[in-house]
Parts: structure tokens; sequence; C-alpha cells
């Protein structure tokens, strides 16, 4: 059975991560868990991919500050609402942001199997989408789609954060995703080095 279905099955429970984890043997996108972006006739569907290598650090390392859904102070938030059982399938959480309220919701949640986790599970992940924000900094788009991982790359890590969607500018929201999230991912980095994050906006 493939990663991507397996995975799949994580949305029916969440305990299911429980019974097995995956070891990283190929690249995990966002189009193999949920598929491609089908958008209406006047939007365009848009990609956003940005990773960062953390040498000395294990995957495990850097899920501890990101993994856990309804803390956001990695990415420089802390006044955030939740809903639901934590790093559960539904579990929501929603923060202030310049366009306003913007509440995403957790669809797939894979964390460490066994705390501490196997040496071999060297892949973590959760996949997520907004349900209310719908324009940012001029960008307006729907269908908003994430999908961030922490997997193991040799004597350290690399933390990755996909997004897709259905955008009136192509160009706008990849530079616009791309730019937010590269921030948070440095964060992840400062923190690791023992610094602070800070917000991106």
């Amino acid at each position: 059975m493939s990663l991507a279905v397996r995975a799949m099955a994580l949305l029916a429970s969440a305990t299911a991560a429980l019974a097995w984890y995956p070891c990283y043997d190929a690249p995990l996108t966002l189009a193999q868990l949920i598929g491609e972006p089908c958008c209406p006739d006047n939007l365009t569907a848009f990609h956003s991919f940005v990773q960062v290598h953390i040498a000395n650090h294990s995957a495990y390392d850097v899920w501890r500050i990101v993994g856990n859904f309804e803390d956001l102070s990695w990415q420089g938030t802390t006044n955030i609402t939740t809903t639901g059982i934590k790093n559960a399938p539904n579990n929501t959480h929603t923060q202030i942001t310049p366009a306003g309220p913007a509440t995403e919701e957790l669809n797939i949640y894979v964390g460490p199997a066994y705390d501490p986790p196997s040496p071999t599970q060297s892949l973590f992940f959760m996949q997520f989408k907004d349900i209310t924000l719908s324009a940012l900094l001029d960008v307006y788009f729907i269908h908003l789609e994430d999908l961030l991982i922490s997997r193991k790359d040799g004597n350290g890590s690399i933390l990755s954060w996909e997004s897709s969607g259905c955008t009136n500018t192509t160009s706008g929201a990849t530079k616009l995703f791309n730019a937010l999230h590269s921030h948070n991912l440095n964060n992840t980095v400062n923190i690791l080095n023992g610094g602070t994050a800070t917000s991106p906006v």
C-alpha cells in the first residue's frame, strides 16, 4: 500500500497514526494526498513550495516545534483560538491576519507513532486547509490547501511547506505564499538556534 493511500486512511480516525509510521522513501505531495485544484473558469490553479535544510537537527527535533496544530508561536502568532481535539481531523485554529480572521482545519496528521519516536520514523506531516480567508494583500484565492512536512535528510532534516489552490493571479499567489511560508520556515531555524520567532506581517 502506498504512503498516500495509507495517509488518506487517517481521515477516518485521529488515532490511526499510532498504527503505522512512514519511512521517507519518495516525495510526498498535495497532489498525491488530495489531487490537483479544480478551479472555476475565472480562476487559475497555483502551487507554492518552499523548503529549508536544517543541519544537525532530526526531523523529530523540528516536528516538536512545528507539529502542534494548535500552537502557531513558531509562526510568530500567539493570539489564536481552537476547536476540536488537538492534532485530530477537523481540529481548527483561527488567527487574526491583516485581512481578518483566518481559520484552518486539519485533515491528515502523522506525528510520532511513539514518544520518543522510533529511529526508523523519518517523516512527519500534516495536511490542512483554509476554510474562511479568501484574500490577502490583494490576492484572491479559494480552495487553499497546505502540506507541512518534516523529513530526514542526511545528518539533518528538511522542513517543507506546499500550498495549492485557485486564484485570480497565479504569480501573485505563488509569490505571496512563498514569502509567508519561507518566513515561517526560517523562524523554525532561528528557534532551533536559540532565537525567537517573528510575525511575517
